[in-house]
């Protein structure tokens, strides 16, 4: 741009010219969307103000008045000569309008014509089809990139740019903003809980010190900033717009992956099952069993999952039960018999003879079975250790989110003190009255803020009642089992007690694949003893133990609601 300027500085003071206004040049520092040129109307406009006084509008080359194609340029040039104004470029190319009928004595509008017009019109295609060049260049590159799973301009609130290395050249991710990502991480576990409305989320949020980033504001023509927007608190509508957002869960969908999802190259501030419950059928990522993702918006219960396969109340035990014959989860349905009552049955039939259990004995088998595990002697010795280790890592998220409040509470009592040093300066009832009513909400706003801040700190006396409450649940493992309200959430609890689901003859004989942290009571083993080999806990590792156990702490908070209310 400089350079340009400087040129046509050179060419200007070469013929005489004198530069207008006030020997500026008008510098376009992006040209927007073919037929959008914002500096180049502005220039038009202030032709039109002042008629007659200006003579040449100069350009470096063709290329940099227009790169829309001939037609365009010509329309563009068009426009200054009506305003009795030459297009010049400091090359040369474009020449004066000659009479072709001078030499006669007469002049006609057809005899006007411009002997560089045939190189003009050149020129003006070749920047066009240069233009089209750099933008397939630019433009395909970041479709690969974004396609690829990486990001391409701005980062989402919450994150910031940066680059990584992959196959040996940099490229842009989104990482968490270490300043700013709390508050989006805060967003989706509150309302991933369920049990906060949104009004509550903004306000605890907001009481955290949440506010919008500053953004700046231009010029017309984009050459410098002119001033800054106003940081401002959370809203309803802005949680709802964020809470809907898959970059924070690691997704790419938009434009550029013709609006199909895609995983990003970097990991969300949330986990995808935490997105999903956050957005409670809004916008619902559905990992599918060949690795591919999809995102259905606007679902109910019933839409999340197959009807073949979803949970049913009536059939508690449907998507655990294994088929012996093709070792798929077995079926559930109320077949007629002749009197045309429905008998409840378990059944199979997938390519193999038909293999069906009735509703009863099925319940039966689990009913007789379940309260026979315990939890082995070595996990349970184990179960404090874990919990309190579980608690302080939640306690040290907590407390962050404690020095948040404490900030915000500072910051508040700051500006209070600023107000009632100019409550004193006021030298008039009026602008006291109105610095009153601005430290009245101040003062809210602080006692908001403690408030908060004092429900976040967690107490040795909380850790303690979670443990005691959590090991009278351990006395009686299969009660977590109970109240299960979707598929998703069967699976992921009844995966924690079997590493294999079982079939109805394993559940008979005793015998399914309990995971390691599980063991049959002596009584039970006693009775089966002709079935039964218990299986002994061999941990690996400690970080085994921890990971297994992890998995049993996210399940007591999900079981149960006012817990989960307490640890958060």
């Amino acid at each position: 741009m400089e350079d340009q300027a400087n040129a046509i500085r050179r060419f200007s003071q070469f013929n005489g010219w004198t530069l207008y206004p006030d020997d500026t040049i008008l510098e376009e520092q992006f040209s927007g969307k073919v037929g959008i040129r914002p500096l180049y109307e502005h220039a038009l406009k202030l032709i039109k103000k002042n008629p007659g006084k200006i003579k040449y509008f100069i350009v470096k080359v063709i290329d940099r008045f227009s790169r829309a194609g001939s037609m365009e340029y010509q329309l563009m040039k068009a426009d200054l000569a009506r305003l009795g104004v030459e297009l010049r470029d400091i090359g040369g190319v474009i020449q004066p309008k000659v009479n072709s009928l001078d030499h006669l004595g007469f002049n006609y509008e057809w005899s006007m014509i411009s002997p560089s017009q045939i190189s003009e019109v050149v020129l003006a295609e070749q920047a066009r089809s240069e233009r089209s060049s750099i933008l397939t260049r630019l433009i395909a590159a970041e479709i690969g990139l974004t396609q690829s799973g990486f990001q391409i301009g701005p980062a989402n609130d919450g994150f910031v740019n940066a680059f990584v290395e992959f196959d040996g050249r940099k490229k842009c991710v989104q990482a968490p903003d270490p300043e700013r990502a709390h508050f989006f991480v805060e967003m989706f576990n509150l309302r991933a809980e369920g049990i906060y409305s949104d009004e509550e989320i903004v306000e605890r949020v907001n009481g955290l010190g949440y506010r919008s980033k500053t953004k700046k504001r231009w010029s017309a023509n984009k050459t410098k900033v002119v001033s800054h927007t106003i940081p401002g608190k959370l809203t309803v509508k802005q949680l709802q717009r964020i809470i809907s957002r898959p970059a924070y869960c690691g997704i790419i969908c938009e434009k550029w992956t013709h609006n199909l999802p895609i995983r990003a190259k970097w990991d969300g501030l949330v986990s995808i099952s935490t997105f999903n419950r956050a957005n409670r059928g809004k916008v619902y990522i559905q990992e599918l069993e060949d690795g591919t993702i999809s995102i259905l918006r606007n679902l109910n219960k019933k839409k999340l999952t197959d009807k073949r396969n979803n949970y049913r109340k009536d059939f508690e035990y449907k998507n655990v039960v294994m088929c012996p014959h093709c070792g798929k989860a077995m079926l559930a349905s109320f077949p007629r018999g002749k009197s045309g009552k429905g008998f409840g049955t378990y059944h199979c039939a997938r390519k193999h003879a038909y293999y069906g259990i009735s509703k009863v004995t099925m319940d039966k088998a689990w009913a007789s079975y379940l309260p026979s595990l315990q939890f082995t002697q070595e996990f349970l010795e184990k179960l404090e250790i874990v919990l309190i280790a579980g608690f302080r890592k939640r306690e040290g998220a907590i407390a962050k989110e404690t020095g948040s409040a404490n900030q915000q509470v500072a910051l508040l009592q700051d500006k209070k003190a600023t107000l009632l040093e100019s409550f004193n300066n006021a030298t008039t009832p009026i602008m006291r009255q109105i610095i009153e009513e601005q430290a009245v909400k101040l003062q809210m706003e602080i006692d908001a803020a403690r408030e908060l801040r004092e429900r976040l700190e967690v107490k040795e006396d909380d850790i303690h009642s979670f443990i005691a409450h959590a090991k009278i649940l351990m006395e009686h493992p299969a009660k977590m089992l109970m109240d299960i309200t979707n598929k998703q959430e069967q699976l992921e609890l009844f995966n924690l007690f079997f590493d294999e689901f079982p079939t109805y003859q394993k559940l008979l004989n005793g015998t399914p694949k309990t995971s390691l942290v599980f063991k049959l009571k002596e009584e039970f083993v006693r009775s089966k003893s002709q079935f039964v080999s218990v299986q002994s806990l061999e941990w690996n590792s400690i970080e085994k133990m921890i990971m297994q156990w992890n998995r049993l702490f996210d399940a007591l908070k999900n079981r149960k609601a006012k817990l989960s209310e307490r640890l958060t």
